[in-house]
């Protein structure tokens, strides 16, 4: 039965006669007048069995699908270009979204820009001296730096770089090629642009990257840094603030074909 009220005061029955009661799991016995509760009957919870053997391995997932591929185009621009007064070349980067093998108009992610340097004025002739004899071959000349690619412009908000007016963006720059990074805004004037190879440069225990770099100007006002990507960069560079940390971002180096 459910409660010891269902037990009631007079039973009519055999003395000995027990009923258990499922509210409070107590044994009642008649004794021949009265019910005598002989307490609980439960005994304590036994121990946890054992676990069981784990189910097979799933069967392998579906291969991901294919990357895309990186395409590249080059196109001669003649003298009086817009990009390249003396004429060079456009060069345009972009990945295969489509498919087909070919870089289409809006596949196209960046475009780069190899132009030709200016003619220099002629000198006067001089008179004709005498022949020399002949001297011996003199060391190669450094190479020369290839005319600015592309103009970044830099500005700082809410303790942030931003690239281009994106913030903290992660820049692409290609091995010979050579880049500016425009800090005039006034937003720039305490926060001086730097290079490094660890993430965050000084702040992150790292040390200012300075191969291929000059200043020019100050922040905030005129202050141009011009990066000539030296052929044996690093694959990634950081660009961060050289006083206060997590305001910069990431740069990838690639190459693009042979560059000396």
């Amino acid at each position: 039965m459910e409660e010891t009220s269902d037990l009631g005061e007079i039973y009519i029955g055999e003395s000995g006669d027990a009923f258990l009661v499922n509210s409070t799991v107590h044994i009642h016995v008649w004794s021949g007048s009265e019910w005598i509760d002989l307490g609980n009957i439960s005994g304590p919870q036994g121990p946890a069995g054992t676990s069981g053997v784990e189910g097979p391995v799933g069967a392998d997932g579906a291969s991901g699908a294919d990357g895309l591929y990186a395409l590249f185009d080059s196109t001669a621009l003649s003298i009086g270009s817009a990009n390249c007064p003396m004429g060079g070349n456009a060069v345009r980067i972009g990945l295969d979204d489509n498919g087909d093998g070919n870089l289409d108009p809006l596949e196209v992610d960046q475009t780069l820009y190899v132009c030709n340097g200016v003619n220099g004025v002629d000198g006067n002739d001089g008179a004709d001296g005498a022949d020399g004899a002949d001297g011996a071959d003199g060391a190669d000349g450094a190479d020369g730096s290839l005319s600015v690619v592309m103009e970044m412009t830099v500005t700082v908000s809410s303790m942030d770089f931003y690239i281009d007016s994106i913030q903290q963006a992660d820049v692409t720059l290609y091995r010979g090629f050579t880049y500016t990074f425009d800090q005039s805004a006034s937003s720039n004037s305490a926060h001086p642009f730097r290079l490094s190879t660890t993430s965050d440069g000084t702040h992150g225990g790292g040390t200012q990257y300075t191969d291929g770099v000059t200043y020019t100007g100050t922040q905030g006002s005129n202050g141009l840094m011009t990066f000539t990507v030296p052929l044996d960069a690093p694959d990634t560079l950081y660009y961060y603030c050289q006083n206060h940390g997590s305001m910069g971002g990431e740069i990838t180096i690639q190459s693009l074909g042979s560059v000396s």
